[in-house]
């Protein structure tokens, strides 16, 4: 009897030991899909726009970006709280911190380019579901 017992509380705990690792790996998961989405519709976002407008920004190192699109100016921005806005406007999930710089660079008679490096991290409280991933990408402007 007390050899089954024993042998009942051992399965018992890897049944439970498995159950709470599942369930770890679920949450850090769910952060990290959480910041795959959220970085793919800003870097998305940013290049198409980038792309089909004109820097306006100065060469350098910046925590914001100038563009002339046919509609208008248009101001992305790093705050220094952890947010990406474009025209004031919050450009992801509030779920998300985001830091990051935008890199202007013109040579000659090449069209000017920017390099954004983005770096994101999920707000979650547990330890386990927290993720952070580093974006990077460089966008030529059609338009000079």
């Amino acid at each position: 009897m007390i050899v089954a017992v024993s042998i009942f509380s051992i399965i018992s705990l890897i049944s439970v030991d498995i159950f709470t690792s599942v369930l770890h790996g679920q949450r850090k998961i769910f952060g990290m899909q959480n910041i795959h989405e959220n970085g793919y519709y800003v870097m998305e976002k940013m290049s198409k726009e980038i792309r089909m407008s004109e820097i306006i920004s100065n060469d350098g190192n910046f925590n914001s970006l100038n563009i002339v699109k046919d509609n208008g100016d248009i101001n992305y921005k790093f705050s220094s709280d952890g947010k990406l806005f474009r025209n004031n406007e919050l450009l992801h999930s509030n779920q998300v911190e985001v830091t990051g710089s935008f890199y202007v660079q013109r040579i000659g008679d090449i069209a000017p380019r920017v390099t954004i490096f983005i770096n994101m991290k999920n707000k979650s409280n547990k330890l386990e579901g927290r993720a952070n991933i580093n974006l990077q990408t460089t966008i030529s402007s059609r338009s000079f």
